[in-house]
């Protein structure tokens, strides 16, 4: 019935984030989990991929939208509702592994239907799904830079307000030198040297 360009066509909303034409010549980025139809409101719920390459995206410099995003089209004709991208310029396969879920909510005294979205990252998006607008507030942070020649990094990166992360996002210094690991390596050390 209706096909929707999850790498955009020239003159479509999104084309100007593949810079160089990268649009022109980059693939995947198609929804390989599952997608999620509300049939009373006349919605499609389209969990997007990463591009290719899932590591490395210096071929395809900018914010390649709709990769790893969340898009809602309209059941019937395919026409874009809404859509909000979770990671700008996908670099790490973190992208969207489950079906969006469909959820009716109350916050604050406030009727909301609502989506949301697991991710890979332990984050959950949560969207009005007529709206698109996040339920709590996201945020655009600063995030680092890599040193990857010819790569291109997007400044920042959406993290919602709320709810909270599900899962660790990430690993630090100190993980490894505090904490049950760091017990371990010592009672190890004086192991082997109460052996000597």
């Amino acid at each position: 019935m209706w096909i929707f360009h999850t790498i955009p066509m020239k003159g479509e909303t999104g084309y100007d984030t593949w810079e160089k034409g990268s649009a022109e010549y980059t693939g995947n980025t198609g929804v390989w989990s599952q997608v999620t139809v509300d049939e009373q409101l006349g919605l499609v719920y389209l969990p997007v991929e990463s591009p290719t390459g899932d590591y490395y995206g210096g071929h395809r410099p900018g914010n390649d939208l709709y990769g790893e995003s969340l898009v809602c089209v309209d059941l019937k004709t395919g026409q874009r509702k809404w859509h909000y991208q979770l990671v700008h310029h996908p670099l790490w396969d973190m992208d969207i592994s489950s079906a969006p879920i469909l959820a009716d909510i109350n916050v604050n005294g406030r009727a909301i239907k609502a989506v949301a979205q697991p991710t890979k990252q332990g984050f959950l998006y949560v969207f009005d799904r007529v709206t698109g607008k996040p339920v709590w507030g996201m945020e655009e942070r600063p995030v680092e830079k890599g040193t990857v020649p010819d790569e291109w990094y997007s400044p920042t990166q959406p993290f919602p307000v709320k709810p909270p992360a599900y899962a660790r996002n990430g690993v630090t210094p100190d993980d490894f030198t505090s904490g049950p690991c760091s017990r371990l390596r010592s009672k190890a050390s004086s192991a082997v040297r109460s052996r000597r």
